[in-house]
């Protein structure tokens, strides 16, 4: 059976019809996946279009000070849960500390 453009929604439909749970499975399990993509790359379009128009150095700037402060926020991130994990140790070793009136006080 050739393909024509006429025959197309017919055979398209004949195929969905003999798989009915199909579509529903799709929907659940891929969408998410597919509206992901679809929305990453229309964020990444004007960047191709730009370099389509011979604008490198103005998307390597823009793409180098997205990935710094993506980077920049990670690395402040993992500060803070480090800096969280070692407050209650400080205090509990503190606490431990035998002559407390000369204990220097943590500002925060």
């Amino acid at each position: 059976m050739t393909f024509t453009p006429e025959r197309w929604p017919a055979d398209a439909q004949a195929a969905l019809q003999q798989k009915p749970g199909w579509l529903a499975r799709l929907k659940t399990q891929y969408a998410p996946y597919a509206v992901y993509g679809y929305l990453s790359s229309m964020a990444l379009w004007p960047l191709l279009d730009a370099l389509g128009a011979g604008q490198v150095f103005p998307v390597m700037n823009a793409l180098g000070l997205v990935a710094g402060s993506v980077g920049g926020n990670l690395l402040a991130n993992r500060i803070e849960a480090w800096r969280q994990q070692a407050d209650p140790l400080a205090a509990n070793v503190g606490d431990r500390h035998p002559d407390r009136s000369r204990r220097r006080r943590r500002t925060t």
